[in-house]
């Protein structure tokens, strides 16, 4: 996904996402000011988090093709670790 000041990130998805999940990934929100903070503009900007909310579509029905089926299938099956 890409950022809105540009930067890209990569997004690990450990599970399939449901309609309307959200996930968190710490430190990659926008960028507030601490004022109150002494030394460089970096120590002075720090990242809130950033929240990804995922709209998800699942097909109705599995298409007729059986390989096209397959892969739908492989897909969306757990991968165990």
């Amino acid at each position: 996904m890409e950022t809105l000041d540009g930067r890209k990130l990569l997004i690990s998805i450990d599970q399939i996402p449901s309609p309307g999940s959200v996930k968190m990934i710490a430190g990659e929100g926008m960028v507030w000011r601490d004022d109150t903070c002494v030394g460089t503009i970096e120590a002075r900007e720090k990242r809130g988090d950033l929240y990804v909310l995922f709209n998800v579509e699942f097909p109705k029905r599995l298409p007729p093709d059986p390989k096209i089926r397959q892969e739908l299938i492989s897909a969306l099956t757990p991968v165990e670790h």
